[in-house]
Parts: C-alpha cells; structure tokens; sequence
C-alpha cells in the first residue's frame, strides 16, 4: 500500500502518524527500523534528562545524577514525584519536538504546519 502522506503536515498528523510514513521511509527493512528507533529513543532520553536536570538546584542534580548512575529505576519515582517532574509528559513532548525536527530535516522549515 503506496503512503498518501506528503508535507506540508498538521500538528494531528504528526501526532497520530507514524514517524516512518512520514518520513516517507516505508520501505526500510526491520532492522533498519529498529536501528532507527534506538537511535531515536537515545535523543528523547537524553533530551528528557537534559529537561529535568534543568528543572534541579545544583543540591537535586548531584541526587539525580547519582540516583542514574545507581541504575535502579524505582528510585527514581519517588525523586520525581517529590520533586513535582512528570517524566511521561516530558517523553511525549521531547519525542514529539524530536519527530517535528526529524521532518523539518527531511523536507524543510515548512513542513510542519498548525492546522
């Protein structure tokens, strides 16, 4: 099935669309995807960690960076919590700012619009 998706896109479709599609790459191989997407998702992760270090006094970015080195996960919840960061609402906005970047890369400023 031929993808019917071209730029300029609305904010909708960048949101419900897959990233693939719109980027008009449909016809890469699995592996290429996947190798895609970890690429991808390394970005968010550092973008997400950037987000929230600058939220954190210099006393809290010292905690969070050891509680990242620490490697376990369920401490940081509770850090996050006390500390008022929603993590999920910043995976969703710096994965959709990366996706929006991805397609002004590809096609130009332009193709991206509001409506």
């Amino acid at each position: 099935m031929a993808n019917t998706l071209t730029p300029p896109y609305t904010v909708a479709q960048v949101v419900e669309e897959n990233i693939f599609d719109l980027l008009q790459l449909t016809d890469l191989t699995e592996e290429s995807r996947q190798d895609f997407m970890d690429e991808l998702m390394e970005s968010v992760d550092g973008a997400v960690i950037d987000a929230i270090a600058e939220k954190l006094s210099e006393e809290e970015l010292t905690v969070f960076e050891a509680l990242l080195d620490s490697e376990e996960e369920a401490a940081l919840e509770p850090f996050f919590t006390e500390k008022n960061i929603n993590v999920e609402e910043l995976y969703v906005a710096k994965s959709m700012e990366y996706k929006i970047e991805l397609l002004q890369l590809r096609f130009g400023e332009d193709a991206v619009t509001e409506k």
